[in-house]
């Protein structure tokens, strides 16, 4: 029987399976010692029990089976039906499920994945949201395989005194156990396997780690070139040896280098000394030896290295470090050694640590000048000059107490023993030099060790010979290393090349450059240059020069930065520049950082004043657009009212759309002439003339008077008037024509209005051409000045019985009536009656 069911553990079929497990539960009960956990009633168990291994490949079966009289007392109704199973608390899919009978379920996988995972059947109580279940019993199942090689083994011996070998385990999930020995060449050695030695109470070594030294058992064989390692591997699948032959000597790694020391040492060299660490003197391959270096100047994660493979086996050595690059330079030294049979970069030793400072020498370079390279401050009646050069690199300054001296200056040609008033090492200054001379400077460099004889040379022309520099410098930034720099060349056709200049400093200007300087020679009419400077990370100041064929300009330092694509802010400096009555210039000085080569034009908002203490816009704003670019500093809006307040904006128009509006600025249009008066309107009698008119319409100021105009000819009269609006001109000859108009005055006096012809009565007496009795109608005009001033029809004296004299006079009479009538018919009108129709009678007019 026992052999039959052992078939359910074998390869054997389904089928086959099955029907042994039931025969096997026919005959056999399952209480007792076969509970999943002995002396507990549990309801059911599974088979096999415990835990089970298997190797990858091999199919997983599992029976859970209940036990019927726990369940019928426990559970009445509940079957093999509600039983499942779960891996790792996740419910086992129902195709890996079968049910065998009413007591008995089955899983089965046919080819798990290797892991280490548990298993757990599980009666289900309820078919509720909520489900609840009771534990039968569980089952950690590994899956796994038969000892597999190591994914690493190496030995190593530590400076010849020790061997230990290591290893890293192939991942499996069936524990492996691993045992190390190895053998020596020869036939005696062979026979011999020098297994593992126990580790000593007080050493603590790593899992998987084997160590031979002199005092283990067995010991260290360290004369031994050779060996061959076994390393066995055993699980519960089966057994496995792997073999590993190792050439000992090519795994010894020695102990750093002892007493590592500088014998002696110049300005580019230095020679040093160390000797090999007990018990290497007496290996039998020797070693070979490495020099890594570096200065202080290099990159720190950069070391230049020189291999010594000659002399294996001398124990003292003896090396000459050559050809160093810096003088007066710190240096950092250290060597290793490794087995000369050793391969690959892990076989070196640890390094021995040295550092020395090279001897000094004369500077390795002279400074360096461009044309252009200087800079004046022009005074009244003298000026200060600033001389700039490029400083050596400081690795070439080559010695302790370096250095920069103006060597020699001429001043004219004649040698100057005048001393700068300041000197740093990248400019020197001198104060109140003659305006009209020509002077040239020579600069070197010096040391604890001499002077290093080539000289720079700066040439300074007079400043009525210098041609003039450049304006409007500025620099824009971009992301990273890259400047743009624009600004105004002078127009000069004398300029044959221009010269750019950089320098880094910790500030910008005004702060004077005292950092390494650069340069770059480009065209004369270039305007625009852009630039990539070595660091992003350093500040950098920008000068252009202009140059002809007799001197420089100088330097002219940039004063604004400007970030590329940056948004335009709102203009500060808004001014105005000059008013008249009927246009305003407005001026304005964009900020430093809106001095873009963007700026393609201005908009200048403006408005007539409805309130100046409320700044209310009489009417929509209106805008004049001034094209230009960053130069542009004013603007002209013009078609504007006299004697008016406007409030006016300026923004800038970029490639980027436009600025906020400044702040607004206020002004009144000055005054100037008004329009003519309107609705003038003559009347007359014998010796005057009413004339009363309406004010002008557009004042274009402070109203100050009025003239009325009336003019004899060829003679010219006028009267001044305050402000009313009607007078009376007396004091006229009688029937007399005048020319009547009228002119209104604020700061000047505008167009005059048209012209009215009017002519005085005649003076008449009754049968007589003696002249008229003076009635002078102004004169009650003005005592009732309510009395209507217009001819009435009972001033016309009798006429003639003739048909065309009384037509004239009802069109006279008309006119009266109408009030409106033009002054001009009119007049021309009465001329005609009293020429034609009127015989003297002694009667004057009435108004």
């Amino acid at each position: 029987m026992g052999k039959m069911c052992h078939l359910i553990n074998s390869s054997s079929t389904w089928g086959l399976n099955v029907l042994c497990l039931v025969f096997f539960l026919t005959i056999r009960g399952v209480r007792g010692s076969q509970s999943c956990t002995p002396g507990l009633d549990i309801i059911g168990r599974t088979w096999p029990q415990g835990d089970i291994q298997l190797e990858y490949g091999e199919p997983l079966k599992i029976y859970c089976i209940l036990d019927e009289t726990l369940m019928e007392s426990r559970y009445p109704g509940k079957s093999s039906l509600d039983l499942v199973f779960f891996r790792n608390g996740r419910q086992i899919e129902p195709e890996h499920v079968t049910l065998i009978n009413e007591t008995t379920t089955a899983m089965y996988i046919e080819k798990p994945e290797p892991s280490s995972d548990v298993y757990i059947c599980k009666l289900r109580l309820n078919n509720g949201s909520e489900q609840q279940y009771e534990d039968i019993c569980m089952n950690k199942v590994i899956i796994g395989f038969k000892p597999k090689e190591p994914l690493n083994f190496s030995c190593v011996s530590q400076n010849w005194e020790n061997l230990t070998c290591t290893w890293v385990p192939a991942p499996n999930h069936i524990a492996t156990k691993f045992s190390l020995g190895y053998k020596l060449p020869g036939r005696i050695g062979r026979r011999t396997t020098f297994k593992c030695p126990e580790p000593k109470s007080d050493q603590k070594l790593p899992p998987n780690t084997c160590m031979w030294d002199a005092s283990t058992d067995p010991s260290y064989r360290v004369f031994h070139e050779n060996f061959k390692f076994m390393l066995t591997a055993e699980n519960f699948l089966g057994t496995k040896v792997f073999i590993y032959p190792i050439h000992h000597f090519a795994h010894v790694i020695p102990a750093k280098p002892v007493g590592l020391s500088v014998v002696n040492k110049t300005s580019s060299s230095v020679l040093l000394h160390w000797k090999v660490p007990y018990p290497m003197a007496t290996f039998p391959p020797g070693l070979h030896h490495k020099v890594s270096y570096q200065s202080e100047w290099d990159d720190p994660k950069k070391w230049e290295t020189k291999y010594i493979t000659t002399g294996v086996r001398e124990n003292v050595k003896y090396f000459n470090l050559s050809d160093l690059p810096y003088a007066n330079a710190a240096y950092k030294v250290r060597v290793f050694g490794k087995s000369s049979l050793a391969v690959g970069k892990g076989k070196w030793s640890e390094s021995s640590n040295l550092n020395f400072r090279t001897a000094a020498t004369l500077p390795g370079q002279s400074p360096k000048t461009a044309m252009g390279s200087f800079e004046t401050v022009v005074k009244r009646s003298s000026r200060d000059v600033y001389i700039y050069w490029q400083a050596i690199p400081a690795y070439f300054e080559n010695g302790d107490n370096f250095t920069y001296e103006v060597f020699d200056m001429k001043e004219d040609g004649k040698l100057s023993y005048l001393k700068p008033d300041e000197i740093t090492k990248s400019y020197a200054l001198f104060k109140e030099l003659s305006l009209n001379s020509t002077f040239k400077f020579e600069i070197v460099a010096i040391n604890c060790v001499g002077v290093n004889e080539r000289k720079a040379t700066i040439h300074v022309p007079s400043e009525n010979r210098r041609p003039k520099e450049p304006t409007s410098i500025t620099k824009t930034t971009f992301d990273g290393r890259l400047f743009e720099l624009s600004w105004d060349a002078p127009s000069s056709t004398d300029i044959v090349n221009q010269t750019i200049f950089w320098c880094e400093n910790m500030w910008d200007r005004p702060y004077q450059c005292s950092g390494y300087l650069d340069w770059i020679t480009v065209t004369p009419n270039m305007r625009v240059y852009n630039i990539t400077v070595p660091d992003e990370t350093k500040l950098y100041q920008f000068a252009v020069a202009a140059n002809t064929d007799q001197g420089s300009s100088g330097m002219a330092w940039t004063t604004c930065t400007v970030i590329h694509n940056s948004v335009v802010g709102k203009m500060d400096s808004v001014w105005v520049n000059n008013v008249e009555s009927r246009l305003i210039e407005v001026g304005w000085k964009l900020k430093c950082s809106d001095r873009t080569n963007s700026v393609n034009g201005f908009v200048v908002y403006y408005c007539p004043m409805e309130s100046p203490k409320y700044h209310n816009c009489r009417g929509s704003k209106l805008s004049k657009i001034v094209p230009g670019d960053r130069n542009t500093i004013h603007g002209i809006v013009d078609g504007l009212k006299p004697y008016t307040t406007y409030m006016l904006s300026v923004a800038v128009l970029t490639n980027n759309g436009e600025g906020p509006d400044s702040d607004p600025i206020f002004a009144t249009t000055i005054e100037t002439a008004p329009s003519s008066p309107e609705n003038v309107i003559a009347t007359v009698t014998g010796t005057a003339i009413t004339v009363e008119w309406k004010p002008p319409s557009d004042v274009n100021g402070v109203l100050r008077y009025y003239t009325v105009h009336y003019d004899q000819e060829p003679k010219d009269h006028n009267q001044q008037i305050e402000t009313e609006e009607r007078t009376v001109i007396r004091d006229l000859e009688p029937d007399t024509v005048y020319n009547v108009r009228v002119s209104a005055c604020t700061v000047m006096c505008g167009k005059r209005s048209s012209q009215i012809l009017v002519r005085t009565e005649t003076a008449i007496k009754h049968g007589s051409n003696a002249p008229r009795p003076k009635s002078d109608v102004a004169d009650e005009d003005e005592e009732n000045p309510n009395q209507s001033r217009h001819l009435s029809t009972s001033a016309i004296p009798a006429v003639l019985d003739d048909r065309k004299c009384l037509s004239i006079q009802r069109q006279v009479t008309k006119s009266q009536q109408q009030a409106k009538l033009a002054q001009e018919e009119a007049a021309r009108a009465i001329d005609i009656f009293f020429e034609s129709c009127v015989r003297p009678v002694g009667l004057d007019f009435d108004r």
